[in-house]
């Protein structure tokens, strides 16, 4: 190989290493190409990993054709490029209906396989199902809280719920649009002033799943964390008698003063 020709390869080589430069930093540091934890490629419950599972096959797909076509574009610039003013245009194909109904039928093949698997996943996600526990979440500036109606129980910024329960999570907003994501459970959903938006998730394991506001709603927007503790039925139990107690005591010494009125009333009569 000469010189001319070693120049003409430059290009091409300087545009291999820079797109294997990023591939090969991946291979080498696997987590430098992850998400931080909370991940939502660590899923937690069927509803994350019904999206986890889609975004993993639409990056398979997406990887295979980049790189079809890559080597295809490569091949062509080298296989075909011209070496000499003398030397003749390669054979054209434009107008080939057997090339071009392949590659019509292929993509076309593979826009049918991602809608059925995206069908598949939003009725995976589809909140409108029997559930085992009713959690509402309001978001303010700027904080999460979060109500049990069905025991009278309200928290700030935590949610505690059993392992392997299905969970009905209905959102609201007290001021601005918020958004409720806790990634290893499931998607984003608004939180909408005067509208109620409904999500649902299952937690398969125990542990502490991080959240947080995913829309920005204003300076504090970064101190609106969440964090979802799953518990074992006992445990949650135990914490469900706990927090009942502590908020009967609340009520407790409000109770005397209200007798104290009625009683200064009947005296006045």
């Amino acid at each position: 190989m000469n010189l001319t020709q070693l120049k003409t390869f430059k290009p091409i080589l300087k545009l291999m290493r820079n797109a294997l430069i990023p591939v090969l930093v991946m291979v080498a540091i696997p987590a430098a190409a992850l998400a931080a934890p909370p991940s939502p490629l660590n899923p937690a419950s069927p509803a994350a990993r019904s999206i986890a599972n889609l975004h993993n096959i639409a990056l398979v797909i997406a990887t295979l054709v980049f790189a079809i076509v890559c080597t295809l574009l490569i091949y062509a610039l080298i296989r075909y490029r011209r070496r000499s003013n003398e030397d003749p245009e390669p054979e054209q194909i434009h107008g080939n209906a057997t090339l071009e109904t392949i590659w019509t039928l292929i993509p076309v093949g593979i826009l049918v396989i991602l809608l059925v698997l995206t069908f598949q996943s939003l009725r995976d996600i589809d909140p409108n199902r029997p559930t085992d526990l009713t959690v509402q979440v309001i978001g303010k500036q700027w904080l999460w809280e979060v109500r049990y109606p069905d025991h009278n129980i309200t928290t700030t910024g935590e949610m505690y719920v059993p392992v392997d329960t299905d969970v009905r999570v209905e959102l609201t907003s007290e001021d601005v649009i918020h958004s409720f994501w806790v990634p290893q459970l499931g998607g984003k959903k608004d939180a909408v002033p005067g509208y109620l938006n409904v999500t649902w998730f299952r937690a398969e394991r125990v542990g502490a799943f991080h959240g947080h506001c995913a829309e920005y709603c204003g300076l504090g927007h970064s101190n609106m964390p969440l964090e979802v503790k799953v518990v074992d039925q006992q445990s949650f139990d135990t914490w469900l008698s706990s927090k009942t107690n502590q908020q009967t005591q609340n009520v407790t010494p409000t109770e005397p003063d209200a007798e104290s009125d009625q009683l200064t009333a009947e005296s006045t009569e």
